[in-house]
Order: C-alpha cells, then structure tokens, then sequence
C-alpha cells in the first residue's frame, strides 16, 4: 500500500501533474511505502491534521518504471519513495488524515485578544478541533472586566494536541512560578507537533524549557525578559517561526501569527481567504502600535503605566530560569 505526505496546497500541484510525484521532489512531495498497520501509529505520531495524508491504491502492473524507496533518514516508520508514480497506475485516491486538534491554554487574567483574536483565525480552518484547556473547568476570568472564559477540558484530561497555543497576559507573573502549569506545557509541548504562543505567552513557553534553541517574539515590554532564558534568541518581529514552534509579538499579532500558521500550514489561499471574511485590514488611526512608530512621550507613559506589573514580572521571571528544565 502506498502513501502520499503532502499539504492541501502541494497537492493540488501534484495532482494536476503528469506524474504524482516527479523525480525533483522536495520535503512535501514525499510518497511513502508502508504498511496498513503502521499507518494508525504514524497518524498519531506525526501526521495528524496536516500535512495532510493520502492512501494511493495502486495497480503495480501499470506502472511504467520501478518504485524507487529507501529508509526514511531518522526514522524507520516510513520508507521514502522516490518514483516517479505514474497516473495511469493509480487507481484511486482515499484521504486518510485525522482532523488537526488544537489546545489553547487559559489561565486566570489572560488578555482576550491574545485567545480570541487567533481562536477567530483558526476555528474557521476547516476540520480543526479545538480544546480549551485549563486546570479546572470552572470559568477563567479575562484581565479586565467581567469577561469569562469557560474551559472545554482539564489538565488532566486534555486529549493528545497536535498544535499547543499560550496567550498572554498579566496573569503570566503568577504562572511563570506555578509548577502543575509549566509541567502541563512541558508534557504536552513535547508531545505536540506545533508549539506556539502569543504575546507573553512565550514567556510561560520558555519557562516550560520548549524555547530552548529557537528563536522566538513576545511583547515589547516583556522582550528583554524572553532573552535572559537560557538558548532562547529573542527577536524583535511581529511574527516568528523557528522549526515547528510558531510565535507572536502583543496581543494583537495573534492575528497575524494565525494567519501565518494558517498559510504555512493549508497554504496562502486558505488564509486570505480567512482574512477576507474577517474583513482584516488594518488602518489604525495612530501610527503608535509599536516603540519604533510611538512618539517618545506616548512609549514613556506606557512604560510608566506598567513599572508594577513589570517588576514583579521579572521577579517571576529569575525564579522561572532557575527550574527551567535543561
């Protein structure tokens, strides 16, 4: 049985080819030899969600050249397969892939639009599952106001994630030193084929020690912060991708890194055509979203506003690098 690894964009490319796959492939042309039963744990393990992952059911006798596969480097669950596989050998397609499951992690005085701005994002991909996990189901007060959040899942009973998504927020000082939190991140971010944060998320990620490595953004006020963990490369960017871990600067670049996700991920048409429905075209009336843009006096005040928060944040902080795992 013959399997093809792709994405929804790749393989429209793919598809409408002479071949399934010509002999200059690249990392997402990848056809896989396999077994039947190995596919369950590979999906599991690697493949849920996207890329995504086809089942070719082919006719040997009609293929025009030998099938050409190798031990997968790394790993011994798929062969690759190098083809090419021609059309007339294939007798039909069947789409395999396990919807993408996603867990977006709430804690008390979150910021909303950390949460909510790239929950509207990726909730309108289609076939995503998404799991709002927490410590307790009992409802997550917002950082301000009456707002309440109500949690779909425990800590403990969290289902196995694909992609894992911390938001921000004040309330990250009390989590930063809160030990069944960071060890939830710790577990499942291992475990996740994604990790990803936004706004002062990162923090609690690089806490976690799933930083360690990367490259990474957060708030501008909390950038200074993200650097003293160890291995972590704090970058000054409105979104950043290093490897498999996805993050966003403030609060609203959770927009934007969604959408980044998004077009990475299910390619670029998908995602404009997100941004589209959520009518996302930003024209702010102040040219003052950012210390680089802000006039001297408006960042000071900023500055000013938060000097208590940001104290105890960095007292959070030297206590967090200290247990960060090695």
């Amino acid at each position: 049985m013959i399997y093809h690894l792709t994405t929804p964009a790749r393989w429209q490319q793919v598809a409408e080819g002479p071949d399934y796959l010509s002999q200059g492939f690249d990392r997402e042309g990848f056809i896989h030899l396999s077994t039947e039963s190995q596919v369950a744990g590979v999906l599991r393990r690697y493949y849920r969600g996207v890329p995504r992952l086809l089942q070719l059911h082919v006719d040997e006798a009609k293929l025009t050249a030998p099938l050409k596969y190798e031990v997968a480097t790394g790993g011994e669950l798929f062969p690759h397969l190098y083809g090419p596989l021609n059309r007339e050998a294939v007798v039909w397609v069947e789409e395999i892939t396990q919807p993408l499951s996603i867990g977006i992690v709430l804690f008390p005085h979150l910021t909303q639009l950390d949460f909510t701005g790239p929950y509207d994002v990726l909730a309108r991909v289609p076939d995503v599952t998404i799991h709002l996990v927490a410590r307790s189901i009992d409802p997550v007060p917002n950082e301000r106001g009456p707002l309440r959040f109500y949690p779909t899942t425990t800590f403990a009973e969290c289902p196995p994630l694909d992609l894992l998504l911390v938001p921000g927020g004040p309330g990250v000082n009390a989590m930063l030193t809160d030990e069944t939190f960071l060890e939830f991140l710790k577990e499942k971010g291992n475990e996740t084929r994604y990790v990803t944060s936004v706004c002062t998320g990162a923090l609690l990620l690089a806490a976690a020690g799933l930083l360690r490595g990367h490259r990474a953004t957060t708030h501008w006020l909390s950038l200074p912060l993200l650097a003293e963990f160890p291995g972590v490369e704090a970058v000054s960017d409105r979104v950043v991708r290093s490897g498999d871990c996805f993050t966003g600067g403030g609060v609203t670049a959770g927009i934007d890194f969604a959408l980044t996700l998004v077009g990475e991920l299910y390619g670029p048409e998908l995602a404009q055509e997100i941004q589209l429905m959520m009518e996302y075209d930003p024209q702010p009336p102040f040219r003052a979203g950012h210390p680089s843009q802000a006039p001297e006096a408006v960042t000071e005040a900023a500055r000013v506003g938060s000097e208590s928060m940001m104290r105890a944040r960095r007292e959070a902080v030297e206590k967090s690098i200290q247990s960060v795992p090695a």
